[in-house]
């Protein structure tokens, strides 16, 4: 009887993580298949031993949100905090981002049509109240 219950109970965990994992593949697919790309301002990196968070200021529906993504990226990136890069995301799923490293944008037009003003465009620029992922609602 507690060999039943025990294999019940183990089905149900790989169940339950196979769905996850499902899941996270899914919204992966479909932000990079069909998500759309704005402009944010690469802003602060927090580094850990195996892994680092790289934060983004992106204006959705003209509010500012402070996003992260945590990809690896190499340790001398962080000199290019201030600069601006394209991000794919889902307005279905907002606090999700995938910025694109490779692009980094440096016309100051396109930065300003994305709702960025001039003052956001001086790399020193202090950030007071900018909303996070956790308080969006």
């Amino acid at each position: 009887m507690k060999n039943k219950i025990y294999a019940i109970l183990i089905s149900a965990f790989v169940v339950w993580l196979s769905s996850l994992i499902f899941k996270t593949y899914k919204r992966k697919f479909e932000i990079e298949d069909s998500g759309e790309t704005i402009i944010g301002k690469y802003v602060l990196c927090k580094s850990y031993p195996k892994t680092g968070r790289h934060y983004f200021i992106i204006n959705i529906n003209y509010k500012y949100y402070k996003l992260y993504s945590s990809k690896n990226l190499p340790a001398d990136f962080k000199n290019n905090i201030g600069k601006f890069y394209r991000i794919k995301y889902l307005r279905k799923y907002p606090d999700i981002i995938f910025p694109i490293f490779e692009s980094a944008v440096i016309d100051t037009s396109v930065i300003l049509n994305s709702g960025f003003t001039d003052k956001m465009l001086d790399k020193n620029f202090r950030w007071k109240k900018v909303r996070t992922s956790a308080n969006r609602r």
